[in-house]
Formats: structure tokens, sequence, C-alpha cells
């Protein structure tokens, strides 16, 4: 659509259009299609009109706009994807890096961190200290415990990073491959390989000797 102004006096059935008049118009082929009003569907030809420089500036300046709004969404678009991608990275990381904890450890830590109010460093500075933790309700030794005998820095990740409770095969998996590399010799791939291979079965001969002892 356009605006354009009449040059020339222009005589139809419908009335006589003046010099000057401005018309809405629809350009197509055979000339320009005056759309509403008296002299709707009347069209009007080049040498009759000239284009209104308002109005036409006016609509380059709006085209103009489109397509920057236009770029703009796409780019809107795209850094939303790139935000979820990100944020599906980190969760991905964030997991990664979770603890796996047995569940009286992990039930422990809940403990330890509703009595401290969710602080974490405290949490951190207490277990460690023997005086603290044998003066106080057992789920502080449990967590000594860990400290011990696994590490004391595991159970700083699983404050930092979060935990997950491991299954009965997840400890049979790290205690074959414990024995793999320190008794066996074997490297650390291996001995995971290993692992893989015999844990399975073990579940399965666990899990039948439970049927087998619920039969009796």
């Amino acid at each position: 659509m356009d605006f354009v102004r009449v040059t020339q006096e222009v005589i139809t059935e419908k009335g006589v259009i003046h010099a000057g008049d401005v018309f809405l118009v629809d350009h197509r082929l055979g000339g320009w299609k005056i759309v509403g009003g008296r002299f709707d569907g009347y069209f009007l030809q080049d040498l009759e009109i000239a284009l209104v420089p308002e109005f036409f500036q006016m609509k380059q300046e709006l085209l103009q706009r489109r397509e920057e709004v236009s770029e703009l969404m796409q780019r809107a678009d795209q850094l939303l994807n790139e935000n979820i991608q990100l944020h599906q990275e980190l969760e991905e990381v964030r997991y990664a890096k979770k603890v796996q904890l047995p569940r009286n450890v992990a039930e422990a830590l809940e403990k330890a961190k509703k009595w401290t109010n969710g602080d974490l460093e405290l949490i951190a500075w207490c277990v460690p200290d023997l005086n603290w933790t044998k003066s106080q309700e057992s789920y502080w030794s449990t967590l000594r415990r860990f400290g011990d005998e696994k590490s004391f820095f595991e159970l700083i990740d699983a404050l930092r990073y979060g935990y997950v409770i491991e299954s009965p095969g997840d400890r049979i998996q790290q205690r074959l491959i414990e024995v793999f590399e320190k008794k066996g010799g074997y490297s650390k791939g291996t001995a995971v390989e290993l692992a893989d291979h015999i844990v399975p079965i073990i579940l399965e001969e666990l899990d039948k000797m439970e049927r087998e002892k619920a039969a009796e």
C-alpha cells in the first residue's frame, strides 16, 4: 500500500478527481488502484500520480525497522537457545561432579545440614574435629568415619556439588576396582573394564539368592 497525490484532474464515472487529492492505493499491474472511499477500485495511471514523499519515507523507515526487529528477534532466539544449551551443559557438569555417598552417610549429611541451618562451611570445619564429633550425636561420627576411611575431600565435594546415593552395585564395583589395581596390578582402565563385566554377574547371583531365600 502507498499514498499518492494526483497531479492532474481526472474525470471518472464516479466524478472528478482533482489535482492535489491524496489517495491510499494498491500498486498492481495496470496502474494504482484506489482503496476505499468514493473512488474505490478506480485505477490511476503513472502519469496521473506522484508518490507522497512523506509517506514513502515513512514506509521505507518502517520496512527498515521491520528488518531490524526481525534481526533482533533472530538474535534473541539464538541467545535463548545458547542459554538453554549452556544451562544443560552446566547441569551435566554439576551432575558429573556429584559424589556417590552410602545411604547412611547421605542421611548423616542431611542431619548436619539441618543442625547448622545449611552452613556448609561450618560442617566442613566440624567434621574433622574428633573431640567435637565424639561429643555430638552419632551422625557426626558417621561423617568423620567416612572422611577417615574414604576422603574428607569427597565429603567437601559432596557439600559443594551435591551427591547421589550409591547403589550396592556401585559399592561392589568400587571395591573390585581397588582390588584389581592394588592386588592385581592392573591399570585404572583395565580395572574398570573388568569390574564392569563382573558386577552384573555378582548382582544377578545376589538377586537369585534373595529370591531363593524368600521362597523357603
